[in-house]
């Protein structure tokens, strides 16, 4: 490079750099001026009003009227007040959008393409008014008829956007709400030649209160094109940190509308629970893919016009009421039309076993009846027994099976019931002894009636059966026939411990023995009636040959009436001589309060028995 291209080169430089600083000079001096005339005159701000609102208009075809605005340089900050925006609503009509104040800090992205970078920004009491008539005309704004380009009606970008006291009307639907939404993102644009409008609604973290419902964070990602007839939802999806939302869709003819939507969702119960708080949900995640329909008809419910079916599954819930276990695997389909939902192919895993069922509700909107039934097969006694935390340990181990079919009407009042039981396995332990039962049950909500119908249960030498009604007037009859009485006491022995925790007192207790009887009363304080029999009766080293009684028991009393008592050989103990057995035949009357330790009877006999050691 020569040395006069080298000065020249440098000249140039000078004078870009000067003309640089002239610039920023000259754009800090009407910066200042600007500020000033701001805040010092009145009329040069409604003359940037006007300005404003009139480009607005033009490139939108909103009409944007604020009563007076302050704005604040350093930071650059914006209060407007009384802020209006009509768009193509009637001229006497409720706005588009009206609010009290709007407090908002900016930082500007781009002035040519009004792209904004608002910081926090609070708008007060905004009211939302949003309509569409008969033929599909809204209220939203559109650009002038002569307009040939898409026209963007707004680019907004905040870090923090708050609602306080938001009203949102729609078709004379009111909604009151709080809003605060983080990293927000709104667009919309027309274009005049399919007259459409495109939209894009986004933020990272958002919550509502509305009402009572406990406000949940969440995002949420739309994307929808509207025109004057249908709004496709491109897609929408809202997720929680536990849920999430995927859905599609349309809906046509605004004034009666028609919607179909596809969905898939994965739904925490946890995010449930709060919109129903009268329900007792399990834990866990669900998963719900399927598609949905709903019209319009003014002489329908929206129930009635209103359909789903898709499936509903889950790997895992677990549920804390009336048991606690775990259902694995769980699966349905579900579908909704006309008013009534059907669930069919209900299945999953239940304490080891297999779970089916189906369950049917009709005219939903009106009566609402109601239909169940459901099997459960070869689940685990043990993982059963574990899953009822208030019953004693009684180390039940087998399987059991069991089918319901229930139905009841609009209220749970009003429920009935049968079911069937089958369960076959072993109780108890040192020695466990084999266990199988059947029980035949319905049951009536309405009575609280519960009625058993040849129903037993039965181990090695031991069984008891049912016949008759439990309720607030009970009447059921029980047999219970013992061949060995010391596999009772063992069984009892398990499901019985002494206050100390430990097991309860060894009487040695052997032979054989009935109870024929009956139980009456309420299922709170029953009333139980019979007659006792034992043969070879031993007890704590004592034989008897026969026992014989009349038992009316509640439960604050035992009275034994009757009493026939047979003495046999005694059986002897270590270091004691043993001694004859009385050959007399005792018969006596006694009664046994629940206060008392043993029972006071005249006959001497029965009273050393009970006294024994």
């Amino acid at each position: 490079m020569t040395q006069e291209s080298t000065v020249r080169a440098r000249s140039w430089k000078k004078i870009g750099l000067s003309a640089a600083a002239l610039a920023i000079a000259l754009g800090a001096s009407a910066v200042i001026i600007t500020a000033l005339l701001v805040k010092q005159s009145p009329s040069f701000r409604q003359g940037l009003l006007a300005k404003a609102e009139n480009d607005i208009y033009e490139t939108t075809g909103a009409s944007v009227a604020v009563r007076d605005f302050r704005l604040n340089f350093l930071p650059l900050h914006l209060d407007l007040y009384g802020l209006v925006v009509r768009g193509n609503e009637p001229a006497f009509g409720e706005p588009l959008l009206h609010a009290d104040h709007v407090d908002a800090r900016i930082e500007i992205r781009s002035l040519w393409a009004r792209r904004l970078t608002l910081g926090k920004v609070v708008i007060d009491r905004p009211v939302f008014h949003l309509f569409v008539n008969q033929v599909g005309d809204g209220n939203l704004p559109q650009p002038a008829k002569n307009a040939r380009r898409k026209a963007s009606i707004f680019d907004v970008a905040a870090r923090q956007l708050r609602l306080h006291d938001a009203e949102l009307d729609g078709n004379e639907r009111k909604m009151v709400f709080d809003a605060e939404l983080h990293d927000l993102h709104s667009s919309a644009v027309f274009d005049p030649g399919l007259k459409r409008y495109h939209g894009v609604l986004k933020y990272a973290e958002g919550t509502f209160k509305y009402q009572d419902y406990t406000p949940l964070a969440h995002s949420l990602d739309l994307n929808f094109d509207a025109t004057a007839a249908k709004l496709t939802v491109n897609h929408l999806n809202v997720a929680t940190r536990q849920s999430r939302v995927g859905l599609t869709g349309t809906v046509e003819d605004y004034s009666r509308p028609i919607a179909q939507l596809e969905y898939d969702a994965h739904l925490a119960t946890s995010d449930v629970a709060p919109v129903l708080p009268n329900l007792s949900l399990p834990a866990g995640v669900v998963h719900l893919v399927g598609s949905a329909k709903y019209r319009h008809d003014p002489s329908h419910t929206a129930l009635e016009t209103t359909s789903l079916s898709g499936t509903v599954s889950s790997s895992s819930l677990v549920v804390t009421r009336p048991l606690r276990g775990e259902i694995s695997d769980f699966g349905a389909k579900y579908k909704l039309s006309a008013g009534n939902l059907d669930v069919d192919n209900i299945q999953g895993q239940v304490f080891a076993g297999k779970m089916t069922g189906s369950l049917s509700l009709h005219d939903l909107a009106g009566g609402a009846t109601a239909k169940l039934q459901a099997r459960l097969n070869d689940a685990s006694l043990e993982q059963l027994e574990a899953a009822e935390v208030s019953t004693p340990e009684s180390q039940l181990r087998g399987r059991i099976s069991a089918d319901v079919e229930a139905t009841w009407n609009k209220k749970l009042e009003d429920l009935q019931a049968r079911g069937n039981v089958t369960l076959a396995g072993t109780l108890g332990r040192d020695p466990a002894a084999p266990l199988h039962g059947v029980i035949h049950a319905q049951y009536a909500a309405a009575g609280q009636q519960l009625v058993l119908h040849q129903s037993y249960v039965r181990t090695a030498q031991t069984s008891v059966t049912f016949e008759g009604s439990v309720s607030e007037q009970s009447q059921l009859k029980v047999s219970l026939r013992s061949g060995n009485l010391h596999e009772v006491e063992l069984l009892a022995r398990d499901f019985r411990l002494a206050p100390s925790g430990q097991p309860g007192q060894n009487l040695d207790l052997q032979g054989t023995g009935s109870f024929t009887g009956a139980v009456s009363g309420k299922a709170s304080s029953p009333h139980v009636k019979g007659q006792l029999e034992a043969s070879d009766l031993r007890v704590k080293g004592t034989r008897w040959r026969l026992l014989h009684t009349d038992v009316d028991a509640s439960p604050t009393s035992l009275s034994l009436t009757n009493g026939s008592l047979e003495a046999g050989t005694p059986t002897p103990e270590k270091s004691q001589r043993p001694e004859p057995a009385p050959k007399a035949r005792a018969r006596s009357e006694g009664h046994l309060s629940k206060s008392q330790h043993v029972a006071t009877v005249k006959t001497a006999t029965i009273h050393s028995l009970l006294k024994r050691k």
